[in-house]
């Protein structure tokens, strides 16, 4: 049957019943199968809410859970979530009395619901594929469904499950710092880090709008709360997306970050995203091997702190964009890096800054953070020269401040 492949798996094994439930009464009795794919939907919606914030739920109802913020980030997926809603729709015309319902409609719920269990046992990684759904289902009429009222209560026991199911199966290995991935995900795990990218134009791959919508939720995600951090700090993130040369989205204005990204940015004409990260945004853990000496990582979930930079050089030259970027590295001698893409080629900003920078930088735009430039000449020798760095630093202060420059 459909929902077989929900058989066993620690946490979502509960709802395999009512699914089976609601795939045997589909053909039957309609309106009873409706209900049953609420509830399953509804189990499977509680249970990802404890996943999502990690803690027990506290009386919200099935509406209530899909319009949770944390919700619907982690779920990143619009479509799992229309078929969230479809699912609720529907069974609750059926709760509230509508026994006319069509075979057809509640085929299509089934489906759905189908697609919701396959999406969220693939997202918490307990299956890498499910089957797709068969619509050829035999008639039932003997099947009946049981309202079940604990529907809070199970779904805390599959987040039970769920948990010590991690427990076993996280990829975690003994921190080695011989291995250069290791070392970089202890030295660039804490990252100050400022990147900015526009489009003039909608990407020309959908690939590219959605490696884009995924990277700033996952950042976000990952700057406000990681799992077992070293310093227990939240960080620092600020987020500006403007959509068609106007501000669409500034973090901690109370702004819906997933509407802005998936419903309003794939229909701008063109868009720029400038975020600011200063974070620790790694984490160590309990070593399962009890003879170890130094702690565990998720070989699995290694950050490398250089935000998109890595990624858009394969992509530089299939798309056109602008994107600067700068991370710095407080656990690594305060390293400083520079990224910069336009237009399919990549700058070296460092080599740039070395040579004649006055002829360099007329008409150009210069991108960094907290940038320290220090140069030394005999001054009797280049008097012209020093007059033009003058003249260009001061084109930059204030007037009051022009008497404090000693150059």
């Amino acid at each position: 049957m459909n929902f077989d492949f929900l058989k066993g798996l620690k946490g979502l094994d509960t709802v395999y019943k009512p699914c089976t439930d609601a795939e045997e009464l589909v053909k039957s009795k309609p309106y009873l199968s409706l209900i049953a794919a609420r509830k399953s939907a509804e189990l499977l919606a509680k249970f990802v809410y404890m996943a999502a914030h990690a803690s027990a739920l506290d009386g919200l109802t099935f509406a209530d859970i899909l319009a949770d913020y944390q919700v619907r980030n982690f779920i990143n997926n619009r479509h799992v979530m229309d078929a969230f809603h479809y699912i609720r729709k529907n069974g609750n015309s059926a709760v509230h009395g509508n026994h006319e319902a069509e075979a057809e409609t509640a085929l299509a719920v089934l489906q759905n619901l189908h697609f919701v269990a396959g999406e969220t046992a693939k997202d918490l990684d307990l299956i890498s594929s499910y089957p797709d759904f068969d619509e050829n289902i035999d008639e039932h009429p003997e099947a009946s469904f049981t309202d079940d009222v604990q529907i809070s209560e199970k779904a805390m026991q599959m987040f039970i499950e769920y948990v010590e199911q991690q427990k076993i199966t996280k990829s975690l290995v003994t921190f080695d710092s011989r291995n250069p991935a290791h070392l970089a995900y202890v030295v660039h795990g804490r990252v100050e880090m400022h990147e900015h990218i526009e489009f003039d134009h909608q990407p020309y791959y959908q690939s590219t709008l959605e490696y884009v919508q995924r990277y700033v939720q996952f950042l976000h995600r990952m700057a406000l709360k990681r799992e077992g951090v070293v310093d227990n700090s939240p960080g620092t993130f600020k987020l500006v997306l403007s959509l068609d040369g106007e501000n669409a989205y500034t973090s901690h204005d109370g702004q819906d970050l997933l509407n802005v990204l998936y419903d309003r940015l794939p229909l701008a004409k063109c868009f720029a995203i400038d975020c600011y990260v200063y974070a620790n945004l790694r984490s160590f853990y309990e070593n399962p091997d009890p003879n170890a000496f130094t702690n565990a990582i998720d070989e699995e979930d290694l950050w490398q702190g250089r935000g998109m930079a890595d990624h858009l050089e394969g992509l530089k030259r299939r798309e056109k964009f602008v994107y600067k970027a700068v991370f710095r590295y407080p656990d690594d001698d305060t390293r400083t890096e520079f990224a910069f893409i336009r237009n399919g080629k990549s700058y070296d900003v460092e080599d740039l800054c070395k040579r004649d920078v006055l002829q360099i930088a007329d008409g150009c735009e210069f991108y960094g953070n907290g940038i320290t430039m220090h140069a030394e000449f005999d001054y009797e020798a280049h008097q012209d020269l020093v007059h033009q760095l003058r003249e260009a630093v001061l084109a930059y202060l204030p007037e009051e401040q022009h008497s404090l420059l000693y150059l």
